[in-house]
């Protein structure tokens, strides 16, 4: 399976790992996965190091437009770190940012520990 994930409620984390050939029925199961574990407020660590991405522009879009009507239906996302190890991923990580819009915190990363740190710092209660 190119994508899995753990839903980790005591902590209000999702930790998704993607990799090898991912298409769009994959980051469908994953957000639908995010809805029925009611884990949408939690912090999302992304780790798509080594994932190909086999997405069209139009799966792109798609993907954007569904998180847009999450937004507009007042799910409220917590923050997202994605870990990439450049290249391809990249590029399609940030259409999706662009696509997805909201308020919520989000950042690229190279490495976990980063991401996993920037992610705890989020969470902080201010």
């Amino acid at each position: 399976m190119p994508v899995t994930w753990k839903i980790l409620s005591e902590e209000q984390l999702m930790v998704v790992r993607a990799e090898g050939g991912v298409v769009l029925r994959d980051i469908e199961d994953c957000l639908d996965a995010i809805v029925v574990g009611n884990a949408f407020a939690y912090a999302k660590l992304f780790d798509a190091r080594g994932v190909a991405f086999t997405a069209f522009e139009g799966d792109v879009m798609q993907i954007g437009a569904r998180l847009q009507a999450y937004a507009r239906a007042d799910f409220k996302g917590g923050p997202v770190a994605f870990v990439t190890d450049g290249g391809e991923a990249t590029d399609y990580i940030r259409r999706y940012l662009n696509l997805a819009g909201g308020e919520r915190p989000a950042r690229i990363f190279e490495a976990l520990l980063p991401a996993r740190k920037w992610l705890d710092e989020q969470r902080r209660p201010v």
